[in-house]
């Protein structure tokens, strides 16, 4: 009875033992939630993706146009700014392209811009300070020319308006200031040459439709509401 003790108790060691030494299933891994967070469905996580797409897709927008207006060319009439830095007397000039295309500069006359992009007349103008050995060292940039969008219709300051800088739509219609009573925000237009971009300024304002980038020549129209 003794040794059958023995035997039994030796193999339930080494059952016992090989049990320990299996390998261990690995776990699924779970995604982690902080506590008092609700967790992500597949319906959010998807309408998150289209927000961050629409959110790029705007960027883009706003990038082309911004590219646009700096690679557009200068042409006679334009009202133009240079900035002379780098020199004894930095300066800061307004001035207005004339008919030959050419701005007249201190102490260097006249030099053509026309036909040249912002940063090329720059490149230009710093060119011909140097080459006059009027300055050894000159930083010129040419801000480029103010552009207009206009709005009409049922706002309370109608009119066009300079565009030198990036603006949404929302943003260009708050200069307009608010809207008549008269207005009804769900079915404005940007009139964009032959094109026509419908747009519901309430479902803007919601955050419901994203904002779209204003192009110089751009009219926003305010219709008047149907009774």
């Amino acid at each position: 009875m003794r040794r059958w003790g023995l035997s039994t108790l030796t193999v339930a060691a080494m059952l016992l033992a090989g049990c320990a030494s299996e390998p261990q299933r690995a776990r699924p891994s779970v995604a982690f939630v902080p506590p008092g967070a609700a967790p992500v469905v597949a319906s959010e996580a998807a309408a998150q993706n289209r927000a961050v797409a629409n959110s790029a897709a705007s960027a883009t927008n706003i990038t082309s146009s911004k590219e646009s207006i700096a690679s557009r060319l200068l042409k006679p009439g334009d009202r133009i700014e240079v900035q002379l830095r780098a020199i004894p007397q930095p300066d800061s000039l307004r001035m207005v392209v004339d008919e030959t295309g050419s701005i007249n500069l201190p102490l260097l006359s006249m030099v053509k811009v026309a036909g040249y992009s912002s940063a090329e007349a720059g490149r230009l103008i710093e060119k011909a300070y140097i080459d006059a050995q009027i300055y050894r060292v000159v930083s010129a940039t040419v801000v480029p020319p103010e552009q207009e969008y206009s709005v009409t219709g049922e706002v309370v300051r109608p009119g066009p308006y300079a565009l030198n800088r990036d603006l949404s739509f929302m943003q260009a219609l708050a200069r307009a200031g608010r809207y008549t009573d008269f207005a009804d925000p769900t079915s404005v237009k940007i009139i964009r040459g032959d094109k026509i971009i419908s747009i519901n300024a309430r479902r803007v304002e919601e955050g419901r439709d994203k904002d779209v980038p204003i192009v110089p020549g751009d009219i926003i129209s305010v219709p008047k509401r149907s009774w």
